[in-house]
């Protein structure tokens, strides 16, 4: 959905902390790095999902000229914005 979640981005960080670390027995390997970057991924979709299933209860901004010459915009909810067009 464009953003990244906070815990994966530090999930990244300490992926790539962990990775430059001074002691070259104290770097992660391949499998604990590859294991880090699934969770993060799961964390993502997770957080996705959970925000494409909110948004399909959000009323989407819709407007239409009726033939009055007058705009109505509703933004769900019951409230609605009126505007005069030429």
């Amino acid at each position: 959905m464009g953003q990244m979640v906070t815990e994966c981005f530090f999930i990244f960080i300490d992926i790539a902390y962990s990775c430059t670390c001074r002691e070259v027995n104290s770097r992660p390997v391949m499998g604990e790095v590859e294991l880090m970057l699934e969770r993060a991924l799961e964390l993502q979709e997770k957080a996705d999902s959970y925000k494409a299933s909110l948004c399909a209860f959000v009323p989407q901004h819709k407007s239409r000229a009726d033939s009055d010459g007058v705009e109505v915009k509703n933004f769900g909810y019951g409230s609605k914005e009126y505007e005069f067009i030429d």
